[in-house]
């Protein structure tokens, strides 16, 4: 799944360089700003420790997904954030979409009480809260591979989601499945031919959108990991 991020890390865009650049300044001056250091990296597991951070071009460190799908250490990308338009939501360093959820890539481990996880995590949970909303129904589609992802990835790991929200979600799957299964749904398949799966379609494609609005609005409530 992360193979792109072994050989090497992927380009920054050009508009992105600048800003960048001053971010690997800022943090090579900051000991405590280390990315990818030894001693940053041993107390907590990543999805893929091959995995390298466009930024730094080190060993991702407390890695952070964004919406659209680029990994990066997370004390790289809050610093890439603050430098920048630090008031409103950023620009992604690789392809310029604009970031608008941020998605923890390590494991949860209530133990590490590091102060790089502290304050990545505290920054997390800042940045979804203030950027996660309001956005269009063209973003809500072009987000829909990458948090349906990291959704099922929580519904099936214990303690990622509440158990009344995946009772949510079976209910939302089974009401759908039952009304595609319905012989008489609103455009049967039976009278109304192609335009009956475009019906069904159009339901599956519902859901899936409220589920990902629906982990969104989790994630932006959640402080703490």
């Amino acid at each position: 799944m992360f193979d792109r991020f072994h050989a090497s890390p992927p380009a920054i865009h050009e508009q992105s360089i600048s800003l960048v650049n001053d971010v690997r300044m800022e943090l090579s001056t900051n000991s405590n700003s280390a990315a990818g250091s030894d001693s940053q990296t041993a107390s907590f597991t990543q999805i893929d420790s091959n995995m390298v951070c466009p930024i730094c071009l080190g060993p991702t460190s407390y890695p952070l997904e964004t919406n659209c799908g680029h990994i990066f250490c997370g004390q790289c990308f809050i610093t890439y954030w603050r430098m920048g338009r630090w008031t409103s939501a950023v620009s992604c360093p690789s392809c310029r979409q604009r970031v608008t959820l941020l998605l923890f890539c390590f494991s949860h481990d209530p133990s590490d009480t590091s102060a790089e996880k502290t304050e990545v995590v505290s920054s997390v949970a800042s940045y979804n809260r203030r950027f996660s909303g309001q956005l269009s129904v063209y973003e809500y589609l072009q987000d829909l591979p990458i948090l349906l992802r990291h959704f099922f990835n929580d519904f099936f790991t214990i303690g990622g989601l509440l158990w009344v929200i995946r009772v949510r979600i079976l209910v939302c799957i089974l009401l759908t499945l039952f009304y595609i299964l319905l012989p008489s749904d609103i455009l049967p398949e039976s009278v109304f031919g192609f335009l009956g799966i475009v019906d069904d379609f159009f339901v599956v494609l519902l859901l899936l959108i409220h589920i990902t609005v629906l982990y969104r609005s989790i994630l932006a409530d959640r402080l703490t990991w």
